[in-house]
């Protein structure tokens, strides 16, 4: 299981702004996962602007930083929702097509409750993987 995992490796959880992050403390042996507030949903972080293009634009530039360090990272984000378009990743994604590998996920599980997992299409772009079919 996924908890039994996370109990028996060196794992160290973050929650805080990544332009807080002391990068100095990462090599080449760790591994990032960013999960931040996603631009184009609806959801409490974002009433009143809590995360703006200029925050997306910042963290996907601390990525490209972390990278070019050797680091590497994951980060979970959505490009498309009820008729929006996240443009600023879709163009991130775009510009950097052979450098980074896109995995996108065809089932969405809400909750962790199978009931209500529903089927999506992602977006196409070149170089992307899709994986839970």
């Amino acid at each position: 299981m996924f908890i039994d995992r996370i109990h028996s490796t060196s794992c160290r959880f973050i929650c805080s702004d990544f332009r807080r992050f002391d990068t100095s403390t990462l090599s080449e042996s760790d591994f990032v996962y960013a999960d931040p507030p996603y631009l184009i949903t609806c959801a409490t972080y974002n009433e009143n602007d809590g995360w703006k293009e200029r925050d997306e634009r910042d963290l996907l530039n601390f990525l490209d930083f972390i990278h070019a360090r050797g680091i590497k990272f994951a980060l979970s984000n959505v490009l498309s929702s009820k008729g929006k378009k996240n443009v600023v990743l879709s163009a991130w994604l775009e510009m950097n097509a052979e450098r980074y590998n896109v995995v996108h996920l065809k089932l969405l599980v809400i909750a962790d409750c199978p009931r209500r997992a529903k089927k999506i299409e992602p977006p196409k772009f070149s170089g992307a993987r899709e994986i839970f079919s």
